[in-house]
């Protein structure tokens, strides 16, 4: 009898879990949008959180089980291609694209096109990160697109897709189409209160003024001179590929009297609704030198949180200095096993090569071509910064063309070392960065007058 009672109660929960699913799942799949690569999408569902699920309404209750029960609901739907599980470490919003390739489309595009999608809200202010797409299929799949911020306060989302075209050299984009679908995290949120701007905060011996902050803007900005000492910045609203970025107004005043001169280097704009957006890219715009970032976040919000890092980048003392002296050049194109390990402020440093290439007349910046000194270090603590500070060249002062990054090395380029030079001396600067945050309503330029372009 008991266990009659418990195989009822047991359907009677799948039943009810099926048809929960089945009404959350309603508004999906949405209608195909054709883009012009040749290929269609619609969204077949949403998912948020740590656990994704992609598949009937069994296989998400399945997921939730352990053990032998899991096992054989899985095992029924093994090998169906609409069926796909994703864990996430962190909360995360996952759309789930259909995409299929059109009747009579090519059987591959030409040239360097691609396709990327970015949310707006529900006034479809397009902001956040602009992430990739296939821009190609061969057969219908499912691809799982990530959100770590999105918008939240509106009761749907938009998804933008906007083409990107190689043609005789030149890069056009174009919006082609959105898709809408409902927000799994609408409810009534908090509102921050601004700061009134200008604003002042202190970050040891610094003091950093933050006068204006703005977004709704694309890359591009003039600075031009207004007066003696006065620069003004214009920014440009034509939003035409989906990017929005935040421009910060800023100046750093060190107490101390000193020389030194510090930058912003990056920021994280947090909402609140659970948003943390960290910056992706940065810029420093004209004489002016305003701070701007990408990504950024929705217009939605009476005030965003802004974490502001920096760090010195001029008059740097010798307290933050380690020195690889005379390192031999070598013969062309040999690569120079050095292998030279130091311990400073707590990281260990090792200049592993040094390959030496001929000097490049033009204008070549490919990395295989030109001379390279590569270094390896133990991680960075959260914080902490290792920048190539000075270069000299059998004594006299050079510089570095470009570099490469990661977690646990970092590789400098050189594009003109001379014919005779014997010897160079890299310096290095090993700093810990300083913060400071705002609570600030950035301002919204008006919309363009233009049919492709975004708020």
């Amino acid at each position: 009898m008991k266990k009659t009672v418990a195989v009822a109660v047991i359907f009677f929960l799948v039943v009810l879990a099926a048809v929960l699913l089945t009404v959350r799942r309603s508004q999906f799949p949405t209608a195909w949008l054709q883009l012009p690569d040749g290929t269609s999408a619609r969204i077949l569902a949403v998912t948020y959180g740590t656990n994704h699920v992609l598949g009937p309404p069994m296989v998400h209750f399945a997921a939730s089980l352990h053990g032998e029960a899991r096992a054989a609901i899985m095992q029924f739907y093994r090998g169906r291609q609409d069926i796909q599980i994703r864990t996430t470490q962190q909360p995360t919003l996952i759309v789930w694209l259909d995409r299929r390739k059109d009747p009579g489309a090519p059987a591959a595009p030409t040239g360097n096109n691609y396709i990327q999608a970015v949310l707006g809200d529900g006034s479809n202010f397009v902001s956040g990160l602009n992430h990739p797409i296939m821009s190609w299929i061969a057969m219908s799949q499912a691809e799982a697109v990530q959100y770590d911020v999105f918008p939240r306060r509106q009761r749907d989302i938009t998804m933008n897709f906007f083409y990107h075209q190689q043609t005789n050299f030149q890069q056009s984009v174009t919006k082609c189409g959105t898709l809408c679908f409902p927000n799994p995290l609408y409810r009534s949120y908090p509102q921050w209160k601004p700061e009134t701007l200008p604003a002042t905060k202190s970050a040891g011996d610094l003091e950093i003024t933050v006068d204006r902050v703005e977004t709704g803007y694309n890359y591009h900005a003039v600075a031009t001179s207004t007066g003696i000492g006065a620069v003004a910045t214009n920014h440009d609203v034509s939003r035409l590929t989906g990017d929005n970025w935040t421009s910060v107004d800023a100046k750093i005043h060190s107490r101390s009297g000193s020389n030194e001169t510090w930058s912003i280097v990056s920021a994280e704009a947090s909402d609140a609704t659970g948003n943390h957006a960290h910056s992706m890219s940065t810029s420093w715009i004209g004489a002016a030198r305003p701070f701007a970032f990408l990504p950024a976040l929705w217009s939605d919000e009476q005030a965003w949180k802004l974490r502001l890092e920096l760090k010195q980048t001029g008059a740097l003392s010798s307290n933050l200095l380690v020195t690889f002296p005379n390192i031999p050049l070598g013969p062309l194109d040999v690569t120079n096993a050095i292998g030279w390990t130091t311990n400073f402020a707590g990281v260990t440093i090792t200049l592993d090569s040094f390959i030496r290439r001929a000097p490049d007349t033009g204008n070549n910046m490919d990395v295989t071509k030109i001379s390279a000194a590569k270094f390896s270090h133990s991680r960075l603590p959260e914080g902490t910064h290792l920048d190539l500070a000075k270069i000299e060249i059998d004594s006299r002062l050079a510089g570095s063309e470009a570099s490469t990054v990661d977690e646990l090395g970092q590789t400098y380029y050189f594009r003109k070392i001379p014919p005779g030079a014997k010897t160079i001396t890299l310096t290095l600067a090993v700093q810990k960065s300083r913060f400071v945050e705002f609570t600030v309503r950035p301002e919204f330029p008006p919309p363009p007058d233009t049919t492709n372009a975004n708020r």
